[in-house]
Order: structure tokens, then C-alpha cells, then sequence
């Protein structure tokens, strides 16, 4: 869960932050080589992660398009975790993210 943490503070191993702390020689995001490799690029503009974002959006709908629900929300934390593993970009990191069984609160208040 510690990814969640860098996530939230821009302090994740993305080259934008990499960059400025001078372990990256370049703020470019290395999937679609076209913009600044941020938090907010990676989980929302990477043109490169455009099909593995569908499925949060399928699963979240409007809520999908928000940092704050995918990034604190545990009922997000599954289909997120997928879709960081599906882009590959923190394997070197953490390794494949174990995606946590979270009862979501809607089911469990039926």
C-alpha cells in the first residue's frame, strides 16, 4: 500500500518526480513519449494506458475520472491495483501488486 501513499503525494517512482530528484534523465513518460510523466498523466492522460483505463471506468463510471476516489476509496483499490499491474510500470518497485479482496460497502449494507 505503500504505492498509494507515493501516489497521493507525487512522489511515486514516475519520471517527472524522478527527474526532479535527479535519478531520470528525462520528465518524459516512457509508454507514450509525449508528456510529462505525472500522477495525473499516468492514471488519466497516458494515451498508451487508454485500453487498461476502460476497465476502471467501466467499474467506477464518474468516479473514475477522480484521483481522490481512486487513490482513498477501498471499494477503488481492486481495479486499481489491476490496472497499475496491467501497465507494468512499478514491477521493478514493488513487484506484481496484490490486488485486495474488498467487500464493497454497497453489497455489504444489502
Amino acid at each position: 500500500m505503500a504505492i498509494l501513499v507515493q501516489l497521493r503525494t507525487g512522489h511515486a517512482q514516475l519520471n517527472k518526480h524522478l527527474h526532479r530528484i535527479k535519478r531520470s534523465p528525462t520528465k518524459t513518460c516512457p509508454a507514450c513519449r509525449r508528456e510529462p510523466e505525472t500522477v495525473h498523466h499516468h492514471l488519466f492522460r497516458c494515451k498508451a494506458y487508454n485500453g487498461l483505463r476502460q476497465l476502471i471506468q467501466k467499474e467506477h463510471r464518474h468516479d473514475a475520472r477522480s484521483a481522490k476516489f481512486l487513490l482513498s476509496n477501498p471499494d477503488a483499490f481492486p481495479t486499481l491495483f489491476r490496472y497499475i499491474n496491467g501497465t507494468r510500470r512499478f514491477m521493478d518497485v514493488t513487484g506484481p501488486m496484490k490486488i485486495p479482496e474488498v467487500e464493497s460497502r454497497k453489497h455489504a449494507r444489502q
